[in-house]
């Protein structure tokens, strides 16, 4: 569709205000107290929680030393609200952005997948957010004659000419390329830095009125102009608003941890030898020591202090769940734990590398020498890697007060997704499964003065249900855009062609005018929101176009993900038998082993997530094979009794309803004569064989949920309850689906 973004001051709507919007990227809600990760002090930090010092745990207040590490993030509180419960609408990061700033699904946004690993961001049948298609929230606001500008890491698009103005941006070219990949140089360390230098050159611009500067310099040298015209000229200059993205790549250099941190530190600053093993750490990599100078980049002079604060391992320890088995759950978790560490490996291109992934660096974490002592150490340097993007956000934050700019600006702050830390069985990143340490992430929203949101240190909580599909709407409405003037600028950017929005404008939920978020499509009959629609088809393992049968994708020859397959075989068949079964550290890694399926991560491995309060269903389905009913595999929780979602509250493969319709004849005319078709006239069992038939076919969309046994002895649910709840929920995702999707 064509957005047609000319300008015009008749279509300006709301209240005028700047729109400073701060991205991070891998940033997650901290996990609840007492729960590992990240200490309790720093927790109340980077999830904007109250500072008072109330709680007889010494960790759970916010300390004067911790305020001091983080100023950025201590000064995101003022006068500000949190979404204390949102969610991603998918993961992981290119899904994730094109969701958030289209305010739909993949579904119809187009865009589902994330490149690397084994897709090539150029590949044939890659999808990126079409420029022609729907509008982003550069386009929203440009139409309403704001001056729209990105600075920093894209990952929603990939443009041909360096410039997101197709998107409905200005300025990006400045931030190309990409921070993302295996270079050093694009570590967030380094480009960060480089991405506040052009966000606080452009704030400081805007308060020296250098644009109007410029215009009445092109004015005055227009001779073409009377004096008296010139006059009026000057007068008539347009001072618009702006909507500016600043977008950081941290915390997500974690996802190159150990090997791109160790050269950014100096402790590999060799160049690979002849054989195939180019690094090996016999230590995990730790936090840089203060008043540590980086390397700089590759064919760069430039280094830095990595420690300015002085933050040092204290922070953060092994997450309560490191060692869950997966026992109960889906099995593309324990396959996924496995094996992304195997996949990223293979990526070098060496066979060797790939094989021996757990010697050389430690991951997969589980397969590590010491996997307690590593994942430690993976979440010591994860919750490092906070600081160093909190000085960034201090530094764009001081710019926008120094210019004088704080009082007319609304700044918001999103990261696109979140990070497991080593939880749940020692997974990393954010992939094929919906626990909160991926999904669950903090929203912050801090008004200018004039707005009395929070008078003290600790955001306004909001405890509603909250999603990334409701960042498009709320922008709006935080400008004063209301539904009249979402109409109008949907007509211009392309009418019926633009999808009316599935999230919700929450603006009036964070200034107080409203505390329920109204249901927009009558849900079940409610009059409000209580329920979010998580969904990712995010295959982290696949090539484009996987086909199991050629075990290839649909572009040809992959170097790289033959050599995962290879490498996979091999700690499948090989490795498996190199362990000692009597020690117990060995033992836990042959069960794991023992699990591990042949080639990609294992289906059913798309998830579909509806939470409702503090209940979540979850659903696995075969990305090939999605009708294939049998194979859906199930978790359920209750966040309020189990926050860290350690017991499964269902059986987790589903029955198969051929065998228990065979099953309930069997009850009507006896196991014995189950085949015979004599019984069932001798019985005049017909009709009662039929509606039993059909009525399983139908119910809950032929799906039968069983409870954990488990729930009943841990939590004292009874069987029934279970299995009823997750029929309603299952009905709630399925409305969901329809609606949204």
């Amino acid at each position: 569709m064509s957005k047609n973004n000319s300008q015009s001051n008749s279509h300006l709507f709301g209240n005028g205000k700047n729109v400073l919007l701060i991205m991070a990227d891998e940033f997650r809600f901290p996990i609840p107290e007492n729960a590992g990760g990240m200490v309790n002090d720093l927790k109340n930090i980077l999830g904007f929680q109250n500072l008072g010092a109330t709680s007889t745990d010494a960790d759970d207040y916010i300390s004067d030393t911790s305020q001091q590490l983080f100023p950025g993030f201590m000064k995101l509180r003022e006068n500000a609200a949190i979404l204390k419960n949102h969610t991603v609408a998918t993961t992981a990061c290119v899904p994730s952005r094109t969701a958030m700033f289209t305010g739909q699904y993949g579904s119809k946004n187009k865009v589902t997948q994330t490149d690397g690993v084994f897709k090539g961001a150029s590949e044939k049948g890659f999808n990126w957010l079409d420029p022609e298609g729907l509008p982003t929230l550069g386009d929203w606001f440009k139409k309403n004659n704001y001056s729209t500008h990105y600075f920093g890491k894209c990952h929603f698009a990939h443009p041909e000419k360096q410039s997101l103005k197709n998107w409905g941006f200005d300025d990006w070219e400045t931030s190309f390329p990409e921070p993302h990949g295996t270079l050093k140089n694009n570590l967030g360390m380094y480009r960060d830095n480089g991405f506040t230098d052009l966000v606080t050159t452009f704030l400081r611009r805007k308060g020296m009125a250098l644009d109007y500067d410029q215009e009445v310099g092109k004015i005055e040298m227009d001779d073409s102009l009377t004096d008296q015209e010139r006059e009026e000229a000057i007068e008539n200059i347009d001072k618009k608003p702006w909507f500016a993205v600043a977008s950081f790549t941290n915390p997500h250099d974690i996802t190159t941890w150990p090997v791109l941190p160790a050269k950014a530190q100096g402790v590999l600053n060799k160049e690979a030898d002849e054989s195939d093993f180019e690094v090996k750490f016999d230590e995990p990599l730790g936090i840089p020591d203060p008043n540590t100078r980086s390397t700089p980049p590759d064919r760069g002079t430039w280094t830095f202090d990595m420690n300015p604060g002085g933050i040092d391992k204290t922070y953060a320890k092994v997450p309560k769940t490191w060692k869950e088995d997966l026992l109960e759950k889906p099995d593309c978790q324990i396959d996924y734990s496995l094996k992304l560490g195997v996949a990223l490996a293979a990526k070098t291109g060496k066979l060797q590398v790939a094989k021996h992934s757990h010697e050389l660096t430690g991951i997969p974490l589980a397969l590590a020498a010491q996997p307690r002592k590593w994942t430690a150490a993976y979440m010591e340097y994860y919750a490092y890697l906070h600081h160093i993007l909190d000085k960034q956000i201090e530094r764009v934050l001081n710019s926008l007060e120094e210019s004088g700019l704080r009082d007319d600006t609304i700044v918001v702050f999103v990261p696109d997704h979140g990070e497991y830390g080593g939880s749940h069985g020692m997974m990393m990143q954010k992939w094929h499964s919906a626990y909160q340490e991926a999904i669950h992430v903090p929203v912050v929203i801090s008004m200018p003065k004039e707005y009395d949101i929070s008078q003290t240190t600790t955001p306004k909580q909001i405890d509603e249900l909250t999603s990334h599909i409701d960042i498009v709407p709320t922008l709006l409405g935080l400008a004063g855009i209301n539904e009249e003037g979402v109409e109008v600028l949907r007509k211009l950017l392309g009418g019926s062609k633009v999808p009316n929005f599935v999230g919700a404008d929450l603006s009036d939920l964070i200034t107080g005018e409203a505390r329920k978020i109204k249901d927009k499509f009558n849900v079940n009959g409610k009059k409000f929101r209580d329920s979010i629609l998580f969904t990712t088809s995010d295959m982290i393992s696949e090539p484009i176009g996987y086909d199991k049968n050629t075990e290839s994708g649909s572009n040809g020859a992959n170097e790289d993900f033959d050599i995962f397959l290879e490498a996979v075989d091999y700690y499948r068949e090989d490795l498996i038998n190199q362990y000692d079964d009597t020690k117990p550290g060995e033992v836990d890694k042959i069960e794991r082993l023992e699990r591990m399926q042949k080639g990609p991560i294992v289906q059913p491995a798309e998830v579909h997530c509806v939470r409702e309060g503090d209940w979540k269903l979850v659903r696995y389905r075969d990305f090939h094979n999605p009708d294939d009913h049998d194979k859906y595999q199930w978790e359920m929780y209750n966040l309020s009794e189990d926050p860290m979602e350690e017991l499964n509250l269902l059986r987790y493969k589903s029955v198969n309803i051929k065998e228990r319709i065979r099953e309930e004849i069997g009850n009507i005319v006896g196991q014995d004569q189950l085949i015979s078709k004599e019984a069932v006239i001798e019985k005049g069992a017909k009709e009662e064989i039929l509606a039993t038939v059909e009525d399983l076919a139908t119910s809950n969309s032929q799906i039968e949920f069983k409870a954990n046994p488990r729930a009943v002895s841990d939590f004292g649910y009874s069987e029934t309850f279970i299995e009823d709840r997750a029929g309603e929920l299952y009905k709630e995702m399925l409305i969901l689906i329809e609606k949204m999707l």
